[in-house]
């Protein structure tokens, strides 16, 4: 996923999200370019923006931080939740058709799918269709939205594609336990041996034998100075 930054104009986009918890992410078709519509919401007279917008080779251009309310959903009608302060608003560039509904290419699926995984990660969202949403379904009734972004967006490819990118996405790392350090082994050249007196074959003390040296212990030089 290729993943661009171009900021929108701050008359297009609200700061922060009030005491809103993200726990939706809302699907668009732009119904233009993916960068015709990055620059649109550069406009400061556009008063729209979303969080992302994808294009069909997979590109994603960001105009929005997360922690911020894009003006993707729509009007609030009174007494509704503000769909905006609760989602991500993810673009599509693309061109809605009645005759032929428009249907994501496979680059663009899989980006979405991978943004999404993170996206859901990060705010801890569940995946499913209850919180990953079409345009049209944030107010059914709204005539304008009810082909954004149509039949042809593959609901069920698309939600087992983000399962699958969360899957694979690396595990945070963990603090790993201090190396043991290793017991004092013996001295491999270091054994015990007995001292004889060469006249008459018999032992006189014991000593120990390290590489090519001999160190007598106390009794044995004790006795041998006294002897």
């Amino acid at each position: 996923m290729k993943l661009q930054w171009q900021e929108a104009h701050p008359n297009n986009y609200r700061q922060g999200r009030g005491d809103t918890k993200v726990d939706r992410v809302v699907i668009h078709i732009a119904e233009g370019h993916l960068h015709g519509t990055a620059s649109w919401f550069q406009n400061p007279k556009a008063k729209v923006s979303a969080h992302f917008t994808v294009g069909a080779d997979g590109t994603v251009i960001q105009s929005v931080s997360e922690k911020n309310t894009a003006f993707h959903a729509g009007p609030v009608p009174p007494g509704q939740p503000d769909m905006n302060a609760r989602s991500i608003g993810i673009e599509h560039e693309g061109f809605q058709n009645p005759a032929k509904p428009w249907v994501p290419t496979d680059a663009q699926l899989d980006a979405t799918a991978q943004l999404v995984a993170g996206i859901c990660q990060r705010h801890g969202i569940p995946v499913g269709r209850t919180h990953l949403i079409g345009h049209n379904e944030v107010f059914p009734g709204r005539a304008a939205r009810a082909h954004c972004p149509g039949a042809g967006w593959p609901w069920d490819r698309f939600i087992a594609l983000v399962m699958q990118h969360m899957l694979v996405r690396p595990a945070p790392s963990q603090p790993q336990p201090p190396a043991a350090v290793p017991a004092p082994q013996p001295d491999a050249g270091k054994r015990t041996v007995r001292l004889m007196d060469a006249s008459t074959n018999l032992p006189i003390g014991t000593g120990s034998l390290v590489n090519d040296k001999v160190y007598l212990t106390p009794e044995t030089l004790k006795q041998l100075r006294e002897g």
